[in-house]
Parts: C-alpha cells; sequence; structure tokens
C-alpha cells in the first residue's frame, strides 16, 4: 500500500509540474509577443497573466477584442462598455 501512495504523490508532483511548466511558457509567450508587438507598432502594450492589453484611446483593451473589431470594421465590447 505504502508503495501506491508514493506512485500517486510522484504522479501528482509530476502532474503540478507539468501544469505549472506549460503555464509559465503561456505567460512567457504572451509576454514575448505583447512587447514585440509594441515594438512593431508603437502602441503602448501590457501584458498580465497570459492576456495582452493594447492601449486605444486611452483605454486598455484586449488584444483579441481589438483584432476582432479591426477586422469587423466595429467597436468592440469594451470600447462600447467605457465610453
Amino acid at each position: 500500500m505504502g508503495d501506491f501512495i508514493g506512485f500517486l504523490f510522484g504522479f501528482a508532483l509530476v502532474t503540478v509540474v507539468v501544469i505549472g511548466g506549460i503555464i509559465g511558457v503561456n505567460v512567457a509567450w504572451v509576454k514575448y509577443s505583447c512587447e514585440n508587438y509594441s515594438t512593431i507598432t508603437g502602441v503602448e502594450t501590457k501584458s498580465g497573466m497570459g492576456v495582452c492589453f493594447l492601449k486605444v484611446d486611452g483605454t486598455w483593451i484586449r488584444r483579441e477584442e481589438y483584432k476582432i473589431g479591426v477586422q469587423t470594421n466595429q467597436k468592440t465590447k469594451l470600447e462600447v462598455e467605457v465610453k
């Protein structure tokens, strides 16, 4: 029985490390791509917890919402709520 509990503990530990690594890589990638977007376009950006924000007309907007608004030529949900 002790071997089984040791196996479960080891499996849980490996699982937590793998999930933590995936989250860490994702956060690092978003931070890098957000800073790169700012360098290329000159738009002020900030990132936090895996989300990139753009400063558009004094309002911070998620990059995904901004891309959707530009592609459809519509204001994003956040822009409508803020103004």
